[in-house]
């Protein structure tokens, strides 16, 4: 990604981030859980001075349809999304259409929120076998004994 503001017009970053989420079927989003972001179990972004992590960013919204990711946002405060008056501050969405790129610097009180440019995105989504939690198992399992014991008592099997 690249800025284009007077104090990092030309500083450029890398960066990634991984979610663990259920992917819903058909349609959907998630969205800020508790204003805190969603969880993300991996963030790396180092941009204008400043990086960031899991401990002071997140993923703020992924939105699905048919099963593909289609939109996707991290900020350093996924609830409130930029603001000029913080430094350092950033938020990157991305959808269909695009990505865009806003972020804070020192001088952000007087010249406000510079945008950058995404110049490359990937997205990844794996798949993962559904394994039922032993508890959901235990729970079958007691329904599945208790049916059979009342089928049993009432001589129908």
């Amino acid at each position: 990604m690249q800025g284009f503001d007077p104090d990092f017009g030309d500083a450029s970053a890398n960066g990634f981030f991984s979610l663990v989420t259920e992917v819903p079927a058909g349609s959907g989003f998630q969205d800020v859980i508790d204003l805190g972001g969603l969880g993300a179990d991996q963030l790396s972004l180092t941009f204008a001075g400043a990086s960031w992590t899991p401990a002071n960013a997140d993923v703020g919204l992924l939105t699905f349809l048919d099963g593909g990711l289609v939109s996707w946002s991290i900020a350093a405060d996924p609830a409130d999304g930029v603001s000029f008056l913080v430094w350092p501050d950033f938020q990157i969405a991305c959808a269909l259409n695009g990505c865009s790129f806003d972020y804070t610097t020192p001088r952000s009180p007087s010249l406000g929120i510079f945008e950058g440019r995404l110049s490359n995105t990937s997205v990844s989504i794996d798949p993962v076998a559904s394994t039922p939690e032993p508890s959901t198992l235990l729970l079958c399992a007691t329904g599945m004994a208790a049916l059979l014991r009342r089928r049993t008592a009432h001589g129908s099997i």
